[in-house]
């Protein structure tokens, strides 16, 4: 349980250290197993529209999710003028929905996340990742995180990964 908290607080202080550009991850960048190989994501933060303040995403791996593998969305923002990190961990258990990727037609397995009372001053950054073991195996982007702005007609500040 203390492995998995550090690499919590590890995954939160990565995405608080650099804001990156929207960008798709790379396919086969993954340290471990294919399960833990991000290749594809969205995510949009609701502000107007419902779910309200809420941040939402779905993210694609290259195989089902694998069990002792932690698949993990990140959220930082400021609020109040004080920094805060919301994180969402999901544990594997090879149960993981098979859709087309739009990105190049391939089979990919998608995990849907959601993280509620999200009140931020401004944008969200989002990122996410596969840990296990103690490791990070694979965080898309690659670097950072994707910056989202809250939507204005109900239809969601959307970024890819």
């Amino acid at each position: 349980m203390k492995r998995i908290a550090a690499v919590l607080l590890l995954l939160g202080a990565m995405a608080l250290a650099v804001t990156a550009g929207a960008s798709a991850d790379l396919r086969n960048d993954s340290t471990g197993p294919s399960c833990t190989d991000i290749v594809t994501g969205g995510a949009i933060y609701n502000v107007e529209g419902a779910p309200f303040n809420t941040v939402t995403a779905t993210i694609g791996y290259a195989q089902p999710t694998c069990k002792n593998v932690h698949y993990v969305l990140v959220i930082s923002y400021v609020a109040n003028g004080q920094t805060r990190v919301k994180v969402q961990s999901i544990k594997g258990d090879a149960s993981t929905t098979p859709s087309i990727s739009p990105i190049d037609g391939s089979t990919v397995y998608t995990l849907d996340f959601k993280i509620n009372n999200v009140v931020a001053d401004g944008n969200v950054c989002v990122a996410t990742y596969t840990a296990g073991a103690g490791q990070i195996y694979d965080g898309s982007p690659d670097l950072g995180c994707v910056d989202l702005s809250p939507d204005g007609s109900g239809g969601g500040g959307g970024g890819t990964f």
